[in-house]
């Protein structure tokens, strides 16, 4: 066959890596005149979407990465009111590359050469670390048979009110069922009880799952508990991935001045942190006026300048306790993320980060330490004509 796929990327993909997700293809017609590579792009349904042709360079090879259009078709998937298994269809999906080759006066293509390969895409965000190198691809994966996937978060300690609801989010590349075990432990680390909750997945698949205190998947939560580990266990008793997360139980003080904040996190997942001291709201008011001509013999009472529209930026400024490393971890992905929402009523509304700076703080240099963030509605408030 003359075309040859060089270099591949890895088969599990982050959709917003420009640097790694690339081919280098080269065929041996490339000198043939009116040479082009023909590059077609299928969907996770096998539903077509695009066509690239490429040049080749001077040594006859051609370069494609298809991560800048594969992830305009990835958002994310949050279900609070959801606690069992989800699958999150709109973060995730295998697409398949089609490579072809055309030449010739007139240029005919020659779909008898046709290569194809098949990737995983999900919606993380770039990273330089090359883990699926080091830990042979399956650092973000769960799979039975490997100890070093990730959960998609970047910390896998928590600490969470009892009645705050988050999500635990993972990828699976084989459809072997699995168990999920919360086990509650009292302030001596004592176990207190025990619940499983068997997962069936599918391969290739990204799912989440109940993690908060308030959204587990089963069993009745003791009331004595003073932390709980989620793990995930092959039907041998054997770890899927690294093992433990943690959840360590900080009911937060101020509740009628909570707000609830959840992220878009660079892994792909949710994150969730409740701000719980002092809210501040402020609101900066633009105010767009014209000159309204009076003609002769108007009466006191008619308006000269007249305001036609009102625009309202509603700013608020949320304060963090005394937090620790591990809070700060996230404290850091929420500052970088691109998607932000404020749960209100159980709606999850957009807001929009207004920040530009952030200084990370350690517990080593600072000793306890807290932050202060400012949102903005990602919807402003329009009043009508005057």
């Amino acid at each position: 066959m003359s075309i040859t796929l060089n270099v591949k990327p890895d088969y599990y993909i982050r959709a917003y890596d420009t640097n790694t997700a690339y081919y280098k293809i080269s065929s041996t017609n490339s000198t043939e005149k009116n040479f082009r590579f023909v590059v077609k792009l299928y969907g996770p349904s096998a539903n077509y979407l695009s066509t690239v042709k490429l040049t080749p360079d001077s040594s006859g090879y051609g370069y494609y990465n298809p991560t800048s259009y594969i992830s305009s078709f990835l958002t994310s998937d949050i279900d609070l009111n959801t606690s069992t298994l989800k699958t999150c269809t709109n973060s995730s999906g295998v697409y398949r590359l089609d490579f072809i080759e055309e030449y010739g006066d007139p240029i005919v293509t020659y779909t008898g050469t046709t290569v194809e390969d098949s990737r995983f895409y999900y919606n993380g965000c770039q990273i330089y670390e090359d883990y699926d190198q080091v830990y042979d691809n399956f650092y973000w994966i769960i799979a039975s048979g490997h100890t070093n996937g990730h959960i998609l978060s970047p910390t896998s300690t928590f600490y969470l009110d009892s009645t705050e609801k988050s999500l635990l989010y993972f990828i699976t590349s084989g459809s072997n069922s699995f168990s999920s075990i919360y086990t509650f432990y009292d302030n001596s680390g004592s176990a207190l009880t025990a619940f499983t909750y068997i997962i069936s997945p599918s391969a290739n698949t990204m799912y989440h799952l109940g993690l908060g205190p308030s959204n587990l998947p089963v069993g009745t939560t003791p009331s004595n508990w003073y932390y709980y580990t989620v793990n995930l266990k092959d039907t041998t008793n054997n770890y899927l991935g690294t093992g433990y997360t943690y959840v360590y139980r900080k009911d937060k003080c101020n509740i009628i001045d909570w707000t609830q904040v959840y992220w878009l996190n660079q892994d792909g997942g949710w994150s969730n942190f409740v701000f719980n001291k002092r809210k501040y709201k402020d609101s900066k008011i633009t105010r767009q006026t014209y000159q309204k001509f009076l003609g002769y013999g108007y009466t006191v009472g008619n308006r000269g300048q007249t305001q036609f529209m009102t625009t309202v930026d509603e700013i608020i400024t949320l304060n963090t306790e005394w937090i620790n490393d591990t809070q700060n971890i996230l404290i850091k992905s929420l500052m970088y993320s691109s998607d932000v929402r404020i749960l209100e009523n159980n709606i999850l509304i957009p807001y929009i980060i207004i920040d530009s700076e952030y200084s990370e703080k350690n517990t080593y240099d600072d000793g306890l330490y807290s932050y202060q963030i400012k949102l903005t509605p990602a919807n402003k408030k329009i009043i009508q004509n005057g």
